[in-house]
């Protein structure tokens, strides 16, 4: 039996996959996620919960006309703090089950791979639960659009997603429009948006990979996505789909493996011809620029229905501050 320590160096494909996260992974392409050191130098502390503190903005009125031996009453600024939380995951595989069908002439490469797209999805999936929480806390309106309908029948020009509905999201961000880097968008939207023509394919020159984008967005399809929940008064009502546009910088992300192996092979060979275990293990931060994380997770760190939680999240900004808005369409 070929095992996974025939194959595998721990100490690489931890290298291997905190930096192919970054350049495989279609959320980091595209630029809506950006590595924040200061995140990366306070996940390297203990702790559970970060305050980062921000300066906000200066009064704002209207400028004096000035007055002969009459002083002016200063302006002053602001302060402000956003909290981030630790997110800690892990994920093992045993060698009996993954070995078999891995090893090969290029049994490295591809157990590598498999991993490193696990994760990748996995940090997706982290992403979505928070773009849920996000929509369904307080604030959330401020940064929603509705362009859906309580219909049975087939949905209507103007309840699915069309350009008009993109830019009526985009708008809810005011003078704060530009430019908008990603669309995360379900199968069924990605398809009508197909069937209207709104979809362009780029080929990467490097990877000649074949991208889909919408304008100048990356087209991101993930069923994930926020479905919102509405009372219908019609029975059979057909389904409402979040599509989330996302702006450049719009999530801070750090990862450390500070104290501990983020790859590991146990191994037991005592048991048949042996067999082992592989565990990977990541430390991290993904947080969404401008909103505050007020959760309390149960364990040690929050799960992804925690991260969903509406009440977990407040807005710090001005919602036209916001990184992303999400459009309901049918």
């Amino acid at each position: 039996m070929t095992l996974i320590s025939d194959v595998i160096v721990p100490e690489p494909m931890a290298d291997y996959l905190m930096d192919m996260l970054a350049d495989k992974n279609a959320l980091f392409q595209s630029g809506i996620i950006y590595n924040d050191a200061l995140m990366a130098q306070m996940l390297n502390g203990g702790g559970r919960k970060f305050t980062v503190p921000y300066w906000g903005d200066i009064t704002a009125t209207e400028s004096a006309i000035p007055v002969e031996g009459t002083a002016l009453t200063p302006g002053k600024i602001g302060t402000f703090e956003i909290n981030f939380v630790r997110q800690m995951r892990k994920m093992d595989w045993g060698a009996g089950k993954l070995a078999s069908i891995l090893a090969g002439s290029n049994a490295l490469n591809a157990i590598q791979a498999k991993v490193n797209a696990y994760w990748q999805s996995e940090m997706q999936n982290v992403l979505v639960s928070e773009i849920k929480g996000v929509t369904a806390s307080a604030d959330g309106t401020k940064i929603s659009l509705d362009a859906s309908a309580d219909v049975s029948a087939e949905p209507s020009a103007s309840t699915i997603i069309g350009a008009n509905h993109v830019i009526d999201a985009q708008s809810l961000l005011g003078d704060n429009v530009d430019p908008f880097a990603a669309m995360i968008v379900h199968s069924a939207v990605f398809a009508d948006m197909r069937k209207q023509g709104l979809i362009s394919t780029i080929q990467d020159k490097d990877s000649l990979a074949l991208f889909n984008y919408y304008g100048d967005m990356r087209i991101i399809v993930d069923d994930r996505v926020p479905i919102l929940t509405k009372t219908y008064t019609v029975a059979g009502a057909t389904n409402v789909y979040g599509t989330v546009l996302l702006k450049k910088g719009s999530f801070a992300f750090a990862e450390t493996s500070q104290g501990f192996l983020p790859v590991h092979i146990e191994a037991d060979q005592s048991k048949g011809m042996g067999e082992e275990v592989l565990m990977t293990k990541r430390n991290f931060a993904l947080h969404p620029a401008g909103w505050n994380y007020k959760g309390t997770p149960a364990g040690e760190a929050p799960t992804n229905a925690e991260l969903a939680d509406g009440a977990a999240w407040e807005l710090m900004f001005d919602a036209k501050q916001s990184g992303f808005v999400v459009l309901y369409t049918n």
